[in-house]
């Protein structure tokens, strides 16, 4: 920070702090500013070629973090654009290696909100549940996540369920823990409302 004004002529006068959603926002709006005039300047009939013809095409807006952008490309990597039509010649190679690995774009492997994976299947969880009961009721034969996903395998030998709905041992030992945490909180709230009618 010593050396903003130095390196950046930027003198800081006041301090702004933003939340996680708010600095997206403004980074968004930011670069639908930079977006939206480099579409002006084409549209009005100007051509894009080099790394000085972007700092022309938003030299007019008003922030001063434009001031100092520093166009990181070469004559021959940039792709010309001339009214809205891009020039594909130098355009990069369509066979090179993709980042992503394959299948990323699968349901299967998307993440949903805060929690990964995919949901487990209504059927699925009925099993679980029985498993769990099982259990519960002799707890000699207490079921684990190993055993649980075993008894699905079993079932799929034998034709009765698809092997596709068939979820993860991670998958069953984070329902286990859920479901678990569940029926004790059910369970302390029926011993609690039964200590409560006992009373006089």
């Amino acid at each position: 920070m010593a050396h903003w004004k130095d390196w950046y002529d930027i003198e800081v006068k006041s301090w702004i702090f933003l939340e996680a959603r708010e600095a997206k926002t403004a980074i968004d709006s930011h670069h639908a500013q930079i977006a939206h005039a480099i579409k002006r300047y084409v549209r009005i009939g100007f051509e894009i070629r080099e790394g000085s013809d972007i700092k022309n095409s938003i030299k007019d807006l008003c922030d001063n973090s434009y001031k100092h952008l520093r166009i990181n490309t070469t004559n021959k990597n940039l792709v010309q654009i001339n009214n809205g039509i891009v020039d594909t010649e130098n355009n990069f190679n369509v066979n090179t290696e993709f980042q992503l690995t394959s299948g990323w774009v699968l349901k299967a492997n998307q993440k949903f909100r805060k929690r990964g994976g995919a949901r487990i299947s209504k059927k699925v969880i009925a099993l679980l549940q029985g498993f769990f009961y099982a259990g519960n009721a002799d707890k000699s034969d207490r079921y684990s996540a190993n055993d649980m996903l075993s008894e699905l395998i079993h079932m799929v030998n034998n034709g009765e369920l698809d092997p596709e709905i068939i979820p993860k041992i991670e998958t069953i030992e984070n329902w286990i823990s859920r479901y678990s945490a569940t029926c004790k909180h059910k369970m302390a709230a029926i011993a609690l409302e039964r200590q409560m009618q006992n009373q006089p």
